[in-house]
Order: C-alpha cells, then structure tokens, then sequence
C-alpha cells in the first residue's frame, strides 16, 4: 500500500512529498466514517521508509517497527473532506544502530495539519518471514 504520489525534494537530512491519496474513494485505510486524522501519521511512516531507502541513514537489515509516537498534534478533521494536496515533511533527527527519530509535519493549504516525533525501531527477533524459528534462538 503506496500514499506517496511524489517525492518534492529529499537530502540526507529530510524529504518532503506530495500526495492526493487521501481524497480517493478506495484509499485502504478509509473507513465507513471517513479517513480519520491519525492516518497522518501513516502518511509520514511512509515518507520515511522512502527517505530511509533513499540515503540509506538507517542501514537496517530488516524493516523497522513504529517504537513511539510523540508529540502527536493532529486536527479534528477527516482527511477525505480535505481538497487539495498534502504535503508532508520528515526530517531526521538521530539515528543509530537500533533505529531512528524522525519528526514530521503535514500541510495542507499552506496551513500545519499535523506534526509529530516517530521513533523507529529494529525489532528484537527476526522476522517469522526470514525463515529464521524463535525454536532456533534457544
């Protein structure tokens, strides 16, 4: 499931990008009430595994895993009843071994939707998609 319609800019640093997904009617994350707000932080989730992937920051070996959400500001508001595009903002603000913190921001009309601080995180034990048994760690 791809938000993302357009990447505007991206360095080591931050990626901005711009998107209509969320006025489509089979956009997946809409329900029978509408695309909620807190979808927005999907939207920058997004953003930054396409940053990640780009300047290859997080050098992680398998995907990383939404540690912590902080300082989440978000609207009162339906994403779907919003007309133009979203644009969307992350910009790194660690990194490490285990993971990442990126904060991120969400326009819409020139005006702040949302903002936030996302921590990413290696998971503990491998994936059962690696093929590897948590039988096998002991």
């Amino acid at each position: 499931m791809s938000l993302i319609d357009e990447i505007v800019d991206w360095d080591q640093q931050t990626l901005a990008a711009r998107t209509m997904s969320h006025t489509a009617p089979d956009n997946p994350l809409r329900g029978q009430k509408g695309l909620h707000c807190i979808h927005l932080v999907e939207y920058a989730a997004q953003c930054m595994a396409l940053h990640a992937a780009l300047t290859a920051v997080l050098h992680a070996t398998q995907p990383m895993v939404v540690g912590a959400l902080r300082n989440i500001h978000l609207p009162d508001v339906n994403l779907d009843t919003l007309t133009s595009p979203l644009l969307i903002q992350v910009d790194i603000a660690m990194t490490g071994k285990s993971g990442a913190i990126y904060n991120f921001s969400v326009g819409h009309q020139g005006t702040s939707t949302g903002s936030g601080r996302v921590t990413l995180l290696a998971p503990l034990f491998p994936s059962p998609n690696q093929g590897v048994s948590i039988l096998s760690l002991q």
